[in-house]
């Protein structure tokens, strides 16, 4: 797809980039979120820039940038990125059982880092 039909790509790409933005900030469960963003970069990177290869071209310099990505979702999961400045914080209460898919709330990380 995306050297078949690269504009289509790009365009796709955006809009799934914008959608996993602004996932978490207008109340979709931060968690799955930032697990769905880490796998959708790690996907761009490994098929459509096939991880910077081939490395041994002259003129390839940029091995990508989606690395970044994939490691700043992991961070966001593991430091609850979701977990106050997000309508999740006050949809969590709401949600019943599936309120274990957002960041826990900031009195239950409190607890837990006690």
């Amino acid at each position: 797809m995306g050297t078949s039909r690269p504009g289509a790509f790009a365009v796709g790409t955006a809009v799934v980039g914008t959608c996993i933005a602004f996932g978490p900030v207008f109340g979709v469960p931060s968690n799955p979120c930032f697990v769905g963003s880490a796998l959708y970069a790690l996907g761009v990177r490994s098929s459509a820039e096939a991880f910077g290869l081939p490395w041994t071209e002259s003129g390839i310099t940029d091995t990508g940038v989606t690395a970044g990505y994939v490691f700043a979702s992991c961070a966001l999961l593991s430091a609850y990125g979701g977990a106050s400045w997000s309508l999740g914080a006050r949809l969590r209460p709401l949600l019943g059982r599936a309120a274990r898919l957002g960041s826990p709330s900031p009195e239950a990380i409190a607890a837990h880092l006690r």
